[in-house]
């Protein structure tokens, strides 16, 4: 792997100055949807915030390309009419993901009988990081809870407790919880 560099300036609301070991740019817009204006060429980029998804295409290249083809010039028009057809499938994507993801787990976390006791109790986090996972032990991690954070307990087993979160439940260790 080679030597990489990437540094970011912003210049004002929406304008950024980048530098890397390719040159200089200038990226105009914000989180979904930005131009970025190089050397290199001017391309542009849709995406969804927070979920790594986009669609990048270039809209001008300057100069030809290293196989000699001619400098590439695209309408904003078919630039946006392809974003939007791409952001519509990943929103479906995404979707599908999330809603095969919401299917109740089947392991032995949800076979397991609870423990009698008391439940709808609530408990802070006492470990720095904690990971709240579908199965005991060896789970999937679904998310992580940060120290001081309080959680509400649906019911305990086995030196676990089940937390309501959105979408769902989880499982984290007692041992970890105050």
């Amino acid at each position: 792997m080679g030597f990489r560099f990437r540094r970011s300036v912003k210049l004002l609301p929406g304008v950024r100055l980048n530098f890397s070991t390719r040159g200089v740019s200038t990226s105009i817009g914000g989180r979904g949807a930005t131009m970025n204006i190089s050397r290199r060429g001017v391309r542009s980029t849709l995406g969804i915030p927070g979920t790594g998804l986009s669609y990048t295409t270039p809209l001008q290249r300057f100069g030809g390309t290293a196989s000699g083809s001619p400098p590439v010039s695209v309408s904003i028009g078919s630039v946006l009419v392809r974003g939007i057809l791409s952001v519509v499938a990943l929103l479906l994507i995404g979707s599908c993901v999330l809603a095969l993801s919401d299917r109740p787990a089947s392991d032995a976390a949800s076979a397991a009988a609870p423990v009698v006791g008391p439940t709808n109790l609530t408990r802070t986090v006492a470990a720095a990081h904690v990971n709240c996972r579908a199965s005991p032990k060896t789970g999937a991690v679904s998310h992580r809870l940060e120290r001081g954070e309080v959680i509400g307990i649906v019911e305990q087993s086995d030196g676990w407790s089940k937390v309501a979160q959105t979408g769902g439940f989880c499982l984290v260790s007692d041992s970890l919880l105050r």
